[in-house]
């Protein structure tokens, strides 16, 4: 069950792996990937997360220094690119985008992803979309089988403003 919040919004990211790296974007950094950390209607504090004893503990002790590294790795928010080298971290834990020594292959990877974005047609490649707070306001990627034409929808008058 996903968190219900106000407005549904999802956490939108794309990603690139090869045999060498895992590229991660996150369009939304400012989102909790995990749900939100309140308690939000019946999904519960981390809602997009399903509830587990792993998932009680973690949170539980969130603050203690000892549980805290687990905690970010589950639930924090990230930041707007992750990039994971694969040979010395295969179990991706250790975020090396800011890292100078791999910054040629964090820009060879974005650039990969966002050629795939644009080609595919994904509604975030435009940064307009990528800035949407409201994922049901960008155009559909299916066309209407009666009209062929792309469908635009968005549900403000029924959640509120986008």
């Amino acid at each position: 069950m996903a968190t219900i919040t106000r407005i549904v919004t999802g956490y939108p990211a794309r990603a690139v792996r090869t045999s060498e790296f895992l590229y991660i974007r996150n369009l939304r950094p400012d989102r909790w990937p995990a749900g939100d950390p309140e308690l939000v209607y019946a999904a519960g504090t981390f809602g997009d997360c399903d509830e587990s004893p792993t998932k009680q503990l973690i949170v539980a002790r969130r603050d203690d220094p000892q549980w805290a590294r687990y905690f970010e790795l589950c639930f924090a928010k990230r930041p707007a690119e992750e990039l994971y080298d694969l040979r010395k971290d295969p179990a991706q834990t250790h975020n090396v985008a800011g890292q100078p020594e791999y910054a040629a292959a964090r820009l060879r990877l974005r650039g990969r992803l966002e050629g795939w974005m644009k080609e595919t047609g994904d509604p975030r490649a435009a940064r307009a979309a990528v800035q949407s707070s409201c994922w049901i306001c960008i155009p559909r990627l299916r066309r209407s089988a009666v009209s062929g034409a792309r469908r635009r929808t968005c549900t403000a008058a029924l959640s509120g403003p986008c």
